[in-house]
């Protein structure tokens, strides 16, 4: 168990973002804003995310269930259970040693942007942008296409084997399609897409993420069929860490069009985080 205070996080809206869609809510506790539990499949394993006001609970199911705790997981390296290192699990949740400080640089930055920058970050600055797996990123966001984020998750949990198995290998995966059992999961037109991605992802992997930076990724996605603009910059922000990115769907573009939304140059995958967020509450 690992216990921090990460400063301005909110693990309930962090876990209903959009950007992963595997994430499961246990019992709530308290009842407060942030007040959530759940249990979050990444990293081949499986922890759990607890909140109490400030404080953040990581349960990676170590057998000692002992407690290491630090202002933002420091001294929480070492690895703890069968669910993986501590330090990578951290990295992923985005509670890092330095990322406390790293994201309120950030709150501050947005904040400084045109009205209505500075309320929405009032209001949103708990979302933090996760750093996924570049795999599971590319199926997730494939089998998003055109898609609700109920049946996203039931085609994801169909391909896993169950909601919170590690997601199969591109072979492993390509191997269930082809057999013929892609039909139960749920993809529909996505099907064929998802078929090319695993053929493809060997040698995708090794050109992703190298020195050439975004537009080299964003181009090697958008090879793959069925990869267009909006999926392969949801992929470059949450799965290849260009942090700059601006994932465009239609919330995006009317708080464009309606509000002059003025992109930050570094920072403007977190702040389309945000702005998506305030746009779907304004609009409920």
């Amino acid at each position: 168990m690992i216990e921090l205070c990460p400063g301005t996080y909110d693990v309930d809206l962090i876990a209903r973002s959009g950007q992963s869609f595997r994430w499961r809510q246990l019992a709530r506790v308290g009842g407060g804003p942030g007040a959530g539990s759940w249990r979050v499949p990444a990293l081949g394993g499986c922890a759990t995310l607890l909140q109490h006001g400030d404080r953040i609970l990581v349960d990676l199911g170590a057998p000692d269930a002992r407690v290491v705790r630090g202002a933002e997981g420091k001294g929480a390296a070492a690895p703890l259970g069968p669910h993986g290192d501590a330090r990578r699990w951290l990295d992923y949740l985005v509670l890092g040693p330095h990322d406390a400080a790293a994201h309120e640089d950030a709150l501050e930055e947005l904040a400084r942007l045109p009205d209505p920058m500075p309320r929405v970050v009032r209001t949103y600055g708990g979302l933090r942008v996760l750093r996924q797996d570049a795999w599971e990123t590319c199926v997730s966001f494939v089998i998003s296409q055109n898609n609700n984020i109920a049946r996203i998750r039931r085609s994801l949990a169909a391909v896993c084997g169950s909601g919170l198995s590690p997601l199969p290998s591109s072979e492993a995966l390509l191997d269930l399609l082809v057999r013929g059992k892609g039909a139960g999961l749920g993809l529909g037109y996505r099907l064929p897409y998802l078929m090319d991605l695993c053929r493809r992802w060997p040698a995708l992997s090794l050109r992703l993420g190298r020195r050439e930076g975004y537009e080299a990724d964003f181009c090697a996605l958008c090879e793959v069929d069925g990869i267009g603009p909006k999926v392969a910059n949801c992929i470059c922000l949450y799965g290849l860490g260009h942090e700059e990115v601006v994932p465009r769907d239609t919330w995006i573009r009317k708080a464009e069009e309606r509000h002059g939304i003025v992109w930050h140059p570094e920072l403007g995958g977190l702040q389309q985080l945000m702005v998506f967020e305030w746009m779907r509450a304004r609009a409920s």
